[in-house]
């Protein structure tokens, strides 16, 4: 099944019986993993009598790590949990800087040509301040300011993030957000605005006391599941765990045999960062010894673990600049079949309903998911229980209150 490269400008047309009328909100998310604080907002949106549709990391995150949990298993517990739809925000978008990660999840959702609005948790809540923010960012002002703050030798070993905050408070005087689901946001409507989306962008306040961080400590510390929604807490309970730590010779090899000349054409490996890597494995014996001896002021730890998972597997700059060409179905229920197939009629973007059905795809699409599915190979060791090479490509979809062939047709 694949969508259809037709009308890109009609939404919310030849919807189906009583949901006619209904809006259609994406989350862009990761699940890692899916707990409390991802269910209260899930019910929000359903409040606003609007379906659901995740776009969601697979198997390596943003932090530059796998996910807890497989792909199949949060989506699955997402459904189970009022979501609609389920999403695959491919590999190497998942595994990248906010600006990629967001763009990416953007693209997808507008490329659906169904969705209406764009959901997502922040701290302040208000999404006046953070598109005023956006606005600020945005501006031939602080593009140009940027750039030549960025041309300053003084500014060279400077983060980006430091950097950018920088020149935001010499032009406006106020410090630039600091929470990471504001900062987030503000990447979220930027992309919204790159892309020339008519998706609308709404936030609401973040609760307290939720974490995909503390969830995984309490888990993998304490086997607590007490942040877990009972309806799915099951699915997690009898999952295997996926951890970069299960390959830490495999990384240490690699990065010590690696031709220097080809690590650096990679994504993330500036400021000698190719070098550093392979300085490093030479000197270190574990994965933790390996990680300490990169941190530095430059660079943080998620984008240490970024670079050296881009290196192992080939990710160059150009990838992050196209587009999601495909997405896949990871889980759905009745009502997400319906976007589904209105997604195919309308839509800019293939879908696969099945992984093993790759080859169908176009040329381009099908170069960009067999890139994914190298990344899977690689994921599939990173179990506690290491799987075969071809184990992702041999799952289906969970798709609730239906036959998986329906799915098909």
């Amino acid at each position: 099944m694949q969508g259809l490269n037709v009308i890109f400008n009609i939404k919310n047309t030849n919807w189906e019986g009583k949901h006619a009328a209904m809006k259609i909100t994406a989350v862009i998310c990761e699940y890692n993993p899916f707990h409390k604080g991802h269910l209260s907002q899930i019910e929000y949106i359903k409040k606003q009598d609007s379906l659901v549709v995740c776009i969601m990391s697979g198997g390596f995150v943003q932090r530059g790590e796998p996910s807890i949990y497989n792909k199949y298993k949060r989506a699955k517990a997402s459904v189970l949990s009022g979501a609609d739809l389920v999403l695959e925000l491919p590999y190497p978008y998942s595994c990248s800087a906010a600006e990629h990660f967001c763009k990416a999840g953007v693209s997808i959702a507008s490329s659906l040509n169904c969705v209406d609005e764009l959901c997502f948790g922040s701290e302040s809540g208000d999404i006046e301040f953070l598109s005023s923010v956006s606005d600020r960012l945005t501006s031939a002002e602080f593009l140009s300011a940027l750039k030549e703050a960025r041309k300053d030798k003084s500014n060279k070993e400077k983060p980006f993030a430091s950097l950018r905050d920088e020149v935001y408070f010499d032009l406006y005087g106020e410090k630039m957000p600091i929470k990471p689901n504001d900062i987030l946001g503000i990447e979220y409507i930027n992309s919204i605005k790159t892309l020339n989306s008519n998706i609308v962008p709404v936030t609401y306040k973040r609760e307290k006391g939720f974490s995909a961080t503390k969830s995984r400590g309490l888990i993998k510390d304490e086997n607590d599941f007490s942040m877990i929604p009972d309806v799915c807490s099951d699915i997690f309970k009898d999952s295997d765990i996926y951890k970069l730590k299960n390959i830490e010779s495999a990384i240490l090899h690699f990065y010590r045999t690696v031709d220097i000349a080809e690590l650096e054409k990679c994504e993330s490996m500036t400021n000698g960062m190719a070098r550093k890597l392979i300085e490093c494995s030479k000197k270190t014996t574990s994965f933790d010894e390996f990680i300490e001896s990169l941190s530095a002021k430059t660079y943080t730890n998620a984008r240490i673990r970024r670079a050296i998972l881009h290196g192992m597997t080939g990710v160059l700059p150009d990838m992050l600049k196209e587009r999601p060409l495909f997405t896949q179905v990871l889980a759905c229920n009745e009502r997400g079949r319906k976007i589904i197939r209105q997604a195919q009629r309308n839509g800019d973007i293939e879908i696969l309903t099945k992984p093993s059905h790759y080859k169908k795809l176009s040329c381009d699409a099908k170069k960009q998911a067999e890139f994914c599915i190298k990344s899977d190979s690689l994921l599939t060791l990173t179990c506690d229980n290491p799987k075969s090479y071809d184990f992702f490509l041999k799952q289906t979809p969970f798709v609730l209150n239906s036959d998986i062939t329906k799915l098909n047709q």
